[in-house]
């Protein structure tokens, strides 16, 4: 039954940019032995589904409505971090998490792994009536960060207190953008509110303006022309500088369909495979610039005060200090959005006087879509070393500084001690950096040394997971 919340506003006066939570409604819930059958046997819960609908900015800066998809770890007697996870590109406004479509699979995971996670929609997707402005920086963190607001709400005056203070950021493709973006905005403007605990943008397009713009535009065929047009309806609608009509941008073998799009009347879907038809058709291969006039090109190519090229550089987001550790996860293979990305932004960075931001390929030879796995699995292996779990009844957490583990290096055994006051089976498997398993073992706890022999694995650096009790710590280990 969708529950209402009601708002004593009207005697109050409000910022202008304040948001409000307008609504929220069960939607879902996945047991904990449904999620270990399709996910993996070390999600740690079961979890509750809500969409959520709630105000925050349009690109004017008038309150609108959006919505979003709130993850809920279904254990009432922990207390648990928050995880803003923020949804690649969908096909149209109705492919979204609060639907339970547009990847709403990655934010169950990470409700699985005892992350309260928020996933918005977007300005212009869900019950938001605009269009979408792809790409577009500001208002991907906005409604990402109104949603943390909004949410409070929630656990304040109906789910008790499960929150702790900790704020994790992660989102993949489009949603790597818009995971930068919105860590940027909270470090930046909002760090009275929220400190980032620890960040992980994952195979994003961070350097619009020069990595991604290259390899949009460049020679080789491209398969997702429809990011381009996408891309520049999105700042014209943002901007307004970019052209009168369509047809004053696209060429007009591609401009009507592109007006479709614009139109909701067909998906991106559709409008990409026309868009590589027509190229490949027209000029014996999917290349996205031939799309564009000439004038519009010569332009993206030679002056850097454009308008094309000034919305594309307001949108880059690596050009900062990040203080939260921060790791960009990315495939060198990916054939969607270009590895350079990453570097770009480790680059900048680490410039900047960052100390704790790593780019890392976590599979050379896999493309955009095969990327996925390894980046969330490495996504986990890391935001986890930070995680902190609360219990109601006061048990005592499991800490790094309660388990040992020696020696470490390894020349092929390897002794794990367990504090004394966590009895029970512990789940131990060792994993390589790209999140491969080589070994599960499980052992009764009963406070001695346990030994596990690791001489008939190759040599090399290692990730050493172990659940006790629900809880889990992670440990890099070398074995040489």
């Amino acid at each position: 039954m969708k529950k209402l919340l009601l708002f004593i506003c009207l005697a109050f006066t409000m910022q202008v940019n304040a948001q409000q939570l307008i609504s929220y409604e069960q939607v879902g819930a996945i047991s904990h032995a449904q999620m270990i059958q399709d996910y993996g046997i070390f999600i740690q819960y079961g979890v509750r589904l809500y969409a959520i609908e709630y105000t925050s900015l349009d690109l004017d800066g008038n309150s609108t409505n959006v919505s979003g998809l709130l993850v809920v770890p279904d254990d009432e007697n922990r207390i648990f971090p928050r995880l803003v996870y923020q949804h690649g590109t969908v096909d149209s406004p109705e492919d979204v998490p609060s639907l339970l479509a547009g990847g709403y699979e990655l934010a169950a995971v990470f409700g699985g792994m005892g992350y309260v996670t928020l996933a918005p929609d977007f300005l212009g997707l869900g019950v938001s009536e605009l269009f979408h402005p792809y790409v577009h920086a500001d208002s991907e963190a906005q409604v990402a960060i109104d949603m943390l607001f909004a949410t409070e709400e929630i656990f304040d005056t109906s789910f008790g207190s499960l929150l702790n203070d900790q704020v994790f950021v992660t989102g993949y493709s489009q949603g790597g953008h818009a995971a930068m973006a919105a860590f940027q905005k909270l470090e930046t403007e909002y760090a009275d509110d929220y400190t980032v605990t620890a960040a992980a943008p994952m195979s994003g397009p961070y350097d619009i303006s020069g990595a991604m713009t290259d390899f949009t535009l460049g020679d080789n065929a491209y398969y997702f022309p429809a990011y381009l047009a996408y891309t520049a309806l999105s700042y014209q609608e943002a901007y307004g500088t970019l052209f009168s009509s369509i047809g004053d941008f696209f060429k007009p073998e591609f401009a009507p369909m592109i007006q479709q799009f614009y139109d909701r009347e067909i998906t991106l879907g559709t409008l990409n495979t026309f868009l590589i038809n027509e190229l490949t058709n027209l000029y014996g291969a999917s290349v996205a610039k031939y799309s564009l006039l000439d004038d519009v090109l010569t332009a993206i190519e030679t002056d850097p005060n454009d308008p094309i090229n000034v919305a594309l550089a307001d949108n880059d987001v690596y050009d900062w200090t990040p203080l939260a550790p921060t790791r960009m996860f990315y495939c060198m293979a990916d054939d969607q959005v270009t590895y350079q990305n990453s570097l770009v932004a480790e680059a900048a960075m680490l410039a900047n006087g960052a100390t704790d931001v790593e780019a890392v390929d976590v599979d050379p030879s896999a493309d955009h879509g095969g990327c996925v796995s390894p980046a969330v699995t490495q996504t986990i292996i890391f935001f986890a070393q930070f995680q902190e779990i609360g219990d109601y009844s006061a048990t005592a957490d499991l800490t790094a500084t309660q388990l040992k583990i020696a020696p470490n290096p390894t020349d092929g055994k390897v002794f794990i001690t367990m504090p004394e006051n966590q009895s029970g089976q512990a789940d131990i498997r060792l994993l390589d950096l790209k999140g491969k398993t080589y070994a599960n073992w499980q052992i009764e706890n009963q406070g001695a040394k346990q030994e596990l022999q690791l001489g008939q694995y190759p040599a090399g650096m290692y990730t050493l997971e172990i659940i006790l009790n629900g809880q889990r710590f992670y440990s890099r280990l070398v074995i040489r």
